[in-house]
């Protein structure tokens, strides 16, 4: 690795002489009085200046609105089917996506406007949201606890289905 030392900042071979003394930096970081600093655009001003250079090169000076929000993002009710059936199999997001032909963040995307829940894990556990500790549920939509807060819950009488269902 570098090693800092006396000889940093010299040109590789060099004995003594250090490389070109640099220019102590002029604006930095109180301006010397007499330095003005142009005032920003205001953001008309850059419309106008960015359209000018649009017509410059030949672009239409408005740049087009955004089309409607493409076919990419409806779901048919086939793609829906797949991605139930495959939620809550093991394979990754990416497998599921390519079998319904999208990508996996608007899978991920749909399974939540779908509420489908947390996806099953490869290794058949999840953490327990109040002491994190790893326990297999029984069923991924419902068990958000370990078995002992899961008793616990019950005992209190609260709703230990939503892992908000635990008040801290």
């Amino acid at each position: 690795g570098l090693r800092r030392s006396a000889k940093m900042g010299r040109p590789k071979g060099a004995k003594t002489e250090k490389a070109r003394p640099q220019a102590p930096t002029q604006l930095a970081p109180g301006r010397p009085p007499g330095k003005l600093v142009p005032a920003p655009l205001s953001d008309a001003a850059m419309d106008e200046a960015n359209k000018r250079a649009r017509r410059a090169v030949g672009l239409p000076e408005n740049r087009p609105a955004p089309a409607e929000p493409s076919k990419m993002n409806s779901w048919t009710e086939a793609q829906d089917r797949t991605l139930r059936k495959g939620w809550k199999r093991r394979g990754t997001n990416y497998a599921l996506a390519k079998r319904v032909g999208k990508t996996a963040p608007q899978v991920v995307q749909r399974a939540k406007e779908l509420k489908l829940g947390e996806r099953a894990r490869p290794d058949h556990h999840r953490a327990c949201v109040k002491c994190g500790e790893r326990f297999q549920p029984k069923d991924w939509t419902t068990d958000w606890y370990c078995e002992k807060h899961r008793q616990q819950a019950k005992a209190r009488g609260g709703d230990f289905a939503t892992p908000a269902g635990f008040a801290t």
